[in-house]
């Protein structure tokens, strides 16, 4: 009678170890994406169609073309210097801080034809950033600084 207690809290500690491993996996599995300036894409284009990939990068004045119809956004991401370019397709909710000049993360697959379908957009918020760049360049006295 011990020995059958004992196999089934081992049967059901296994099955309980299984799931947890499972969950793991399957939690690392999706958020693992290789994460790329907009620079160092151009290096690696060859290597990233079709993958999942996250790039960083500004995007580019002039470029935003919205449809909210369908909530659809194009637009054109750039390295700091505006030398490497990839247009950008994302189908959703933009967030406020996304416009021209903003820094933007995108999550998404980079296709052969040099676009990237975005399936996540994240635009980081300026004001602190720009901030910091002020009074790095003189613009504001020190005591300004960003109080975070």
């Amino acid at each position: 009678m011990k020995s059958k207690k004992q196999l089934q809290v081992t049967l059901g500690v296994s099955v309980i170890v299984v799931l947890l491993g499972w969950l793991v996996y399957d939690g690392t599995k999706s958020s693992s994406m290789r994460y790329f300036e907009v620079k160092e894409i151009a290096a690696e284009s060859a290597n990233l169609e079709g993958k999942q990939v996250r790039m960083r990068g500004k995007v580019r004045t002039g470029s935003i073309e919205k449809n909210s119809k369908d909530l659809e956004v194009r637009f054109v991401i750039q390295d700091d210097q505006g030398h490497v370019t990839y247009p950008v397709l994302y189908k959703g909710i933009v967030p406020d801080t996304f416009k021209d000049g903003s820094e933007v993360v995108v999550d998404g697959t980079f296709h052969a034809t040099g676009s990237f379908e975005a399936t996540q957009l994240q635009a980081k918020c300026p004001s602190k950033y720009e901030m910091k760049d002020r009074v790095k360049k003189g613009s504001l006295p020190k005591d300004h600084s960003t109080q975070s």
